[in-house]
């Protein structure tokens, strides 16, 4: 990616080797896994569930806006890593919402356990990352400045149940909007 080009894309399209209007743009990825994800969560009528969902939908792929990712999926070197999860499950993290966190970080491959949990958002591709996205993700993603972290699912007493509700609401907002 240059200097001049700052469109953030989410995905690529199949046999596309180059940027086009079938690339799907991030912030329309992450606004669409959001919205998705909400609806998914009422649908349960599980108090706190659909802020939460909208605000994982919102993190899930924020590590995306990286330098290195954008090189990744315009087919250039990336110069470093093309992890995504990380840098929303360290947003999580900051806000001390670890629920939120462990959904963002097992919607690709299931829940870590703590520890993996841990070094994900405390190393390179986590919280190093969030530092350096956060201002284009914000400028790009204003709904991210109005997330309030804190509370969502602070208040139950099924935090696994809740978690595992999540991830479920979050992988299959993502999948559809792929």
């Amino acid at each position: 990616m240059n200097a001049i080009d700052t469109t953030f894309y989410a995905h690529s399209a199949r046999g596309e080797a180059t940027p086009s209007t079938n690339w799907q743009l991030l912030r329309e990825h992450l606004a669409g896994v959001a919205a998705r994800a909400k609806t998914l969560a009422e649908a349960t009528g599980v108090p706190d569930l659909p802020a939460a969902a909208e605000a994982a939908g919102w993190l899930h792929d924020l590590g995306k806006y990286r330098p290195s990712f954008q090189n990744f999926i315009r087919g250039l070197s990336p110069l470093g890593s093309k992890q995504h999860k990380e840098a929303g499950a360290a947003f999580a993290h900051e806000k001390q919402n670890a629920l939120l966190a462990f959904a963002i970080l097992g919607h690709h491959v299931g829940m870590p356990d703590p520890d993996e949990a841990r070094i994900a958002v405390k190393g390179p591709d986590g919280s190093d990352v969030w530092k350096v996205i956060r201002d284009p993700a914000v400028a790009e993603c204003p709904e991210l400045a109005g997330l309030e972290l804190s509370k969502v699912g602070s208040g139950t007493k099924e935090p696994e149940l809740l978690t595992r509700l999540l991830l479920s609401c979050l992988v299959d907002a993502d999948w559809s909007d792929t």
